[in-house]
């Protein structure tokens, strides 16, 4: 029986390589037949490659998030994950003495912003965990258009946090990005829209690692002096 089955496989092999050369298939057909047996040889090591990468990318984002501070992140979905970053920094600001409101509470429901602080500052607020990398943070969907004030990116690592506030004209996308020292400078913008992906490295946002709230509120401190700076040059160059 088993003499059999390789007499078969042999037989099939022949026809699958020799039969390319065979008068009755056109030559269109030789073609595709030699050049899939080519493929055939090289396509197993890819294949079997990438499954590979794969599970060991998925397994090495499972040990940078074990056993650590904000693990749990991880069990949310990115519409929740935002929830949370925004009900974060809400609370920071109320800490700090500030009117703070939701954009739902307002009757805002359009997009344009998350937090109004003081019945007249927006903040639109992003959220991302450390990638599966362990090098970057990724933001995605950041409108150049958006009706909000401040841009507040909330980076949360395994074990660290890191904020970044900044008035939405200080953006690399403004002419007054001068005022802007973070790095990349250079926002991708995507395609089919006036939406921004922006993403940081560690190295990138290492000088904005904040340990308490009192770190936090003296970013927006500075982030509100900056607004109402932007919006004086506003005013005075109309």
């Amino acid at each position: 029986m088993f003499a059999i089955c390789q007499i078969a496989v042999v037989v099939v092999l022949s026809f699958s390589v020799a039969g390319a050369d065979s008068p009755l298939l056109g030559q269109h057909n030789r073609q595709a037949l030699q050049r899939d047996f080519v493929m055939s040889k090289s396509d197993v090591k890819h294949i079997l490659k990438g499954i590979i990468d794969a599970k060991v990318a998925r397994a090495e984002k499972k040990v940078l998030w074990e056993d650590s501070d904000f693990q749990a992140i991880q069990k949310l979905q990115a519409v929740n994950r935002g929830d949370v970053a925004e009900e974060f920094i809400a609370d920071v600001l109320a800490k700090g003495g500030y009117r703070v409101k939701f954009s739902s509470q307002v009757g805002k429901e359009d997009g344009d912003y998350d937090i109004l602080v003081n019945d007249t500052i927006k903040l639109d607020v992003k959220t991302a965990t450390l990638a599966s990398s362990g090098k970057t943070f990724q933001h995605e969907n950041i409108r150049q258009d958006g009706g909000y004030d401040i841009l507040v990116l909330v980076d949360v690592a395994p074990n660290d946090l890191y904020v970044t506030v900044a008035p939405k004209q200080t953006l690399p996308f403004f002419e007054f990005n001068e005022n802007w020292t973070a790095k990349p400078k250079v926002m991708h913008r995507r395609l089919g829209g006036s939406f921004y992906k922006w993403d940081f490295s560690l190295k990138d946002v290492k000088e904005r690692k904040v340990e308490s709230t009192r770190d936090i509120l003296a970013m927006f401190e500075l982030a509100f002096k900056r607004l109402d700076s932007c919006r004086e040059i506003l005013e005075n160059s109309s």
